[in-house]
């Protein structure tokens, strides 16, 4: 998907890329530039509305930790993230082992 943003090199925030070589520049509101950024925006709203896009807590294949039990014994293991692993990120999958060990001491205080 071609991006219709740039990332501004000297501020925080983003400018249209069209504006590049524009002539327009005071009248965006009139250019097809715009409506295409408008209209792909509409996309990503639409698509969040209907939970169909999510937002990750990192990458797929960042290096995470996982909280696990089985049968008595409690753990904490390294993990890769996946997708499937989205529902149980904060619950048993963190992004550092100090998290995924507080979880874990949690777990063993709520057993006993």
């Amino acid at each position: 998907m071609e991006r219709l943003t740039e990332k501004h090199y000297a501020e925080k925030g983003y400018y249209m890329k069209c504006s590049e070589t524009c002539c327009k520049l005071s009248n965006c509101d009139i250019c097809d530039g715009m409506a295409d950024i408008v209209d792909r925006l509409a996309e990503y709203e639409d698509a969040e509305e209907s939970g169909l896009l999510i937002r990750l807590p990192c990458k797929v294949g960042t290096p995470c930790w996982k909280v696990w039990q089985f049968g008595g014994e409690f753990g904490v293991t390294d993990w890769v993230f996946d997708y499937d692993d989205i529902s149980q990120f904060g619950i048993t999958v963190f992004l550092t082992r100090e998290e995924a060990e507080a979880e874990l001491a949690k777990e063993k205080h709520d057993e006993t």
